[in-house]
């Protein structure tokens, strides 16, 4: 990736592998070395991420190591470290009676966490996305004919380009309009607002 989240997670991913692999010729005999570097590294990031989250940084970091491999005909062969068995969290939308139930909790919870959460039902919006939104452009925007939000313009930063959309407020717009705002200044101003919407 030449940008964003992507971006920050790979280089963080190498440099943390590099740090246990060592500065060293790239040569055919260098795979050993690769090998103790990646096992070491491995069972470091399981101290503190899942299994799930070490195999995604080590198929990146594996996957330029074997290009280069390739590109420069080096000959590593490059066996990735086993990890713990891990299954993925399965998420499950929410069925139309569970969609109903949550916008009438909107409905009487009419503050700025409860527009946060039916722009996310209704624009598949995450919490980082919200805190994001351009106030200005967001007032202008929702009191339009056909009101809507505009996510990613204006050189605000979205997870990947293709997240950059124009969400039509079709659900509870009157509570959007009101309080989406404070939706905005309360998901920017706390250090994880999704753990708030979860609870709720």
């Amino acid at each position: 990736p030449k940008e964003g989240k992507g971006l920050a997670d790979m280089t963080r991913a190498w440099r943390g592998a590099m740090a246990h692999i060592g500065d060293a010729f790239a040569t055919a005999d260098s795979l050993g070395r690769i090998h103790a570097g990646l096992d070491s590294w491995v069972a470091e990031r399981l101290q503190s991420v899942t299994p799930g989250s070490v195999q995604r940084e080590i198929n990146s970091v594996v996957s330029v190591l074997r290009w280069a491999s390739r590109r420069y005909r080096i000959g590593w062969h490059i066996e990735t470290p086993e990890l713990p068995e891990h299954k993925a969290n399965t998420k499950h939308p929410f069925t139309r009676a569970e969609q109903k139930r949550l916008v009438k909790a909107c409905r009487q919870w009419d503050d700025g966490v409860a527009a946060a959460i039916l722009m996310m039902l209704q624009g598949g919006m995450m919490p980082s996305e919200v805190a994001r939104l351009d106030v200005e452009a967001t007032v202008e925007s929702l009191v339009a004919n056909n009101p809507h939000v505009l996510i990613g313009f204006d050189g605000a930063k979205t997870k990947t380009a293709s997240r950059r959309r124009i969400v039509p407020v079709v659900v509870e717009t009157e509570l959007v309009r009101e309080h989406l705002v404070d939706g905005i200044q309360w998901a920017a101003s706390v250090k994880d607002p999704s753990a708030t919407i979860k609870k709720r």
